[in-house]
């Protein structure tokens, strides 16, 4: 004669089961939504690249502007130049930073301390064009130094973040040019 377990038996089983199923689709869920959230952070990673190749013609415009001031012997005439052509270039590449679009908190955070830098590196140049003469060369060129020194180590560091954030994306990130 067949027996079969009383019904005591079937409802555990039946509820693990049951709840084993839906672990496995909690995990799936969970799963697609990290999917999904890597790849929105990939698409804003790959904006933020787009944007930062178009800016680069704005870049390279100051930087060869300021290029320019090495030529110069003058400090009146090195004065006049970052008035009149590297701190409106600047100002321009400054606008493109801030047209940029950081949309996740690593790439505004990383791209915010970038933006301040540049920031402080204008407030540099005009302290150091501002005036400027062989009276004031010296001390205000001194100044201007530790203003470049604090600007290339927050680019070293704004490097790192980006290269970081773009692997952590798995992206490449393009060489830059030589400054």
């Amino acid at each position: 004669m067949k027996t079969t377990p009383p019904r005591s038996f079937w409802s555990p089983l039946l509820f693990t089961v049951l709840g084993l199923g839906l672990a496995a689709c909690e995990d799936a869920k969970s799963t697609l939504a990290q999917r999904e959230v890597a790849l929105s952070e990939r698409a804003a990673v790959a904006r933020y690249g787009t944007a930062a190749a178009s800016a680069g013609p704005a870049q390279e415009a100051w930087v060869q502007a300021a290029r320019e001031t090495q030529r110069l012997t003058d400090p009146a005439a090195i004065g006049r130049q970052y008035r009149e052509q590297v701190l409106p270039k600047l100002a321009t590449f400054r606008d493109a930073l801030g047209a940029m679009p950081a949309d996740t908190d690593a790439l505004r955070e990383a791209h915010g301390a970038l933006s301040e830098a540049y920031g402080e590196l204008s407030r540099g140049m005009a302290a150091l064009a501002e005036g400027l003469d062989s009276a004031t060369y010296t001390a205000k060129r001194k100044a201007y130094r530790d203003v470049i020194a604090r600007f290339e180590a927050a680019q070293a560091t704004y490097r790192e973040r980006i290269a970081a954030i773009y692997g952590a994306a798995g992206l490449e990130v393009l060489p830059l040019p030589p400054l």
